[in-house]
């Protein structure tokens, strides 16, 4: 990053400077040269104030240049930093959330879904040679920590069974979002462990989605592994849909979305969809395919309502 930015900015100087000795060099040349080196080269050459005043009037008049020569250099800067703030992590991650969210909203709509609720979950492996620990209640309270969560209103709950145990604690973020951190370890083998981390936040507005997804990554930085993000758009339709009407939702939707069908999960109320779509950036290795997406709809048969849901690149919130 330091090299990138040290590259921009010494292209950006050469490119002002050349821009402004451009113009100004006409004058430079006219005046500076004939007058200070060849007219003025005289030892016996004494000081006039009324020289000096005819040098000063001459040396303006020579090196007036015209308005649209004078708005070239701060031009060239003002592009070069514009491109600048383009490419910057977070310039790109708010688009990208933006455009996001128009197309997750453009999924929901075509199944016939009202928008409900806005959910990212993000997600590391435990790397304990990197943390120290994989005991779940410090690893939680350090990412909580990196969040910066609210010290008021904290509550924790855990939970033990004879293959693993964790902890979970639910707070709120500075802008007032609802967030819980999980930490889970669990004896894959005898005498093996596996931890992990998630984080889970509710709520938050579509367009904002790209600053929380980094804000949660660079938390999970710190337990070692590779972390993920993903988004998982909720909506609800009036009235309970029958399988084939589920399927049918989930096909048009992931038609929408110009997605390749990998997996295809048929389960009474319940149709769950995954495959890989040029309209999301970035895919998560499953089964050695990759994904970005997956769709699902589910029938409440006492509510009379279908639950729909839309993410990238995977579902991670209960449905």
């Amino acid at each position: 990053m330091t090299l990138h930015f040290f590259t921009f900015w010494s292209l950006t100087m050469c490119i002002f400077f050349d821009a402004y000795f451009h113009c100004a060099s006409p004058a430079l040349r006219q005046f500076i040269l004939p007058e200070i080196i060849g007219k003025n080269r005289s030892r016996n050459f004494n000081f006039c104030p009324g020289r000096m005043f005819m040098l000063n009037q001459r040396f303006w008049e020579r090196f007036k240049l015209k308005r649209n020569q004078w708005l070239v250099a701060p031009g060239v800067l003002a592009v070069f930093f514009l491109l600048a703030f383009a490419l910057s992590p977070a310039c790109r991650d708010t688009l990208g959330a933006y455009r996001e969210n128009a197309t997750m909203i453009k999924l929901l709509q075509c199944s016939g879904a009202e928008l409900s609720s806005v959910n990212i979950t993000g997600w590391v492996r435990v790397d304990e040679g990197t943390t120290g620990t994989r005991e779940p209640l410090e690893l939680v309270n350090r990412v909580a920590a990196r969040l910066g969560l609210s010290g008021d209103g904290r509550s924790y709950e855990s939970w033990q069974n004879p293959y693993a145990r964790g902890i979970r604690l639910t707070g709120r973020l500075a802008g007032g979002y609802e967030i819980s951190v999980a930490g889970q370890t669990m004896e894959i083998e005898r005498a093996k462990m596996l931890s992990h981390v998630m984080v889970s936040l509710d709520g938050v507005d579509g367009k904002k989605t790209g600053y929380y997804k980094r804000k949660i990554r660079e938390a999970l930085k710190g337990c070692g592994g590779e972390s993920h993000t993903a988004v998982t758009y909720a909506g609800k339709i009036g009235s309970g849909l029958n399988t084939a009407e589920l399927l049918a939702g989930a096909e048009r939707m992931m038609e929408q979305a110009e997605a390749r069908i990998q997996q295809k999960v048929v389960k009474d109320n319940l149709v769950s969809l995954t495959g890989l779509s040029p309209q999301f950036d970035g895919d998560l290795r499953y089964d050695k395919q990759g994904i970005n997406l997956n769709v699902a709809l589910r029938t409440d048969p006492v509510e009379q309502v279908t639950y729909v849901y839309a993410a990238s690149p995977v579902i991670f919130t209960e449905y």
